[in-house]
């Protein structure tokens, strides 16, 4: 969750990135056809020196249904190390962890976050209620 509610200590990095404190260029987001949007996350954690790239790409396909009002749909690649989470509007779209085997073992936390690794991938759909809020489905 990207806004002021994530964390409210001083080191929130969404308020860190947005006062200036932190430059770093971690991403980039585009429209892509339609009404696609594409974001790519890629970098490493600023906070902490020396950590290994962390690589994420999304895309949500934004449409309206006459019986569901906004429909999200979105599709998500990233690699196996760390955990991910997506939030819309407050409600989770999606959660991903890695097993406990692979915790367990540097070996395996290496292979993760290398380059050549496969990219863990996942799908979902939200959509709005009448309050404005939104239900997702999917892993």
């Amino acid at each position: 969750m990207i806004d002021d509610d994530d964390y409210d200590e001083e080191g929130d990095c969404d308020r860190l990135h947005r006062t200036g404190l932190l430059e770093t260029d971690i991403g980039s987001a585009r429209v892509q056809s339609g009404d696609v949007l594409a974001v790519e996350l890629d970098g490493a954690n600023p906070l902490a020196a020396g950590s290994p790239q962390i690589n994420a790409s999304l895309e949500l396909d934004f449409r309206t249904s006459a019986t569901a009002g906004l429909v999200i749909d979105g599709e998500i690649r990233h690699d196996c190390m760390p955990a991910f989470e997506l939030y819309i509007e407050g409600t989770s779209a999606y959660t991903w962890a890695p097993s406990a085997s692979t915790l367990g073992n540097g070996g395996l936390i290496a292979w993760c976050l290398s380059p050549i690794s496969p990219a863990e991938r996942g799908r979902f759909a939200c959509t709005e209620d009448s309050q404005g809020g939104f239900t997702c489905r999917g892993q």
